[in-house]
């Protein structure tokens, strides 16, 4: 009968231990440890693209500290812009009309920066089946034209195809 007894303590023993555990209960996890912050990491500067299609604006303005004039300024002639308009008619009429290079859109586009933005963008992608073929003084004609269908002032100065000389006028809000 001991062992009995003994077999029944250890049985009650047992069921007492399984009952308190069952009723205890469960110990919250341990949080887990703050991380450290980590560095900043800065991205890296991507190149801006220098090939945007000609009604798109351009990623990043560009206003040139050296720009000293406006287009408001009258910097092209009107037989400059009479040239523009041949060469546009002869070489840019079989993919453009004009309407493109007016109106809100085109002036929202380039407002605000150097007038070399644009001649360098005509310059470097126009034609399309041969960018740069014209000499540069056509591609400042062709500007010069733009500008007049925009209702920009004449002057008496033509507007000189050189990088220099783009960089050096804003092209500005078109003043009433």
């Amino acid at each position: 009968m001991k062992h009995i007894t003994i077999a029944a303590a250890a049985w009650v023993v047992t069921l007492l231990t399984v009952t308190t555990l069952a009723q205890t209960p469960p110990r919250p996890a341990t949080p887990p440890r703050p991380a450290t912050p980590a560095k900043p990491v800065t991205p890296p500067k991507l190149p801006t693209p220098t090939t945007p299609s000609i009604p798109s604006k351009p990623d990043s303005p560009s206003k040139s500290a050296a720009a000293t004039k406006s287009v408001n300024q009258g910097v092209y002639t009107a037989a400059q812009a009479d040239r523009g308009a041949t060469v546009f008619k002869s070489t840019c009429t079989a993919c453009h009309d004009t309407a493109r290079f007016t109106g809100p859109d085109f002036l929202g586009n380039w407002t605000g920066k150097p007038l070399h933005d644009l001649f360098d963008l005509v310059h470097t992608t126009m034609p399309e089946d041969n960018p740069g073929s014209l000499q540069p003084q056509q591609y400042a004609d062709i500007l010069a034209m733009f500008l007049r269908l925009n209702e920009y002032p004449v002057g008496s100065d033509e507007l000189k195809g050189t990088p220099e000389a783009m960089k050096a006028i804003n092209f500005d809000k078109r003043a009433k």
